[in-house]
């Protein structure tokens, strides 16, 4: 027998998901000229326990709140916090705070 090659129908992308995707809703974050910056409304709880567990496995929190950051965060949200310029170091405090305490309280509230 045989072993015959089977050739795609199209070559193009295939879907996944099912098709159509909700559009992700966002919340604001802070307000930096009068613009305000969002964050993802919803937290996957996966991203405040990878947070916890980088901490406790002695991962340098600076380094941990960069993953975070970038899991929690549209990527121009992102980048005017990153900006030294635009943001102090007591703002960001506070956002990291704020982030911080989103992401654990996403994971927790999985355990009930």
């Amino acid at each position: 027998m045989t072993a015959r090659k089977s050739t795609p129908k199209s070559l193009g992308p295939i879907a996944l998901g099912g098709g159509t995707q909700a559009p992700v809703e966002m919340e604001a974050l802070f307000t930096l000229d009068g613009v305000d910056y969002p964050m993802y409304k919803k937290v996957d709880p996966r991203a405040g326990l990878d947070y916890a567990e980088s901490l406790a496995n002695g991962v340098d929190p600076n380094v941990a709140q960069v993953a975070l950051l970038k899991e929690m965060l549209p990527a121009e949200t992102y980048a005017i916090l990153r900006d030294r310029t635009k943001v102090t170091a007591d703002e960001f405090e506070a956002v990291m705070d704020l982030i911080g305490k989103r992401a654990l309280g996403a994971s927790q509230s999985t355990k009930n």
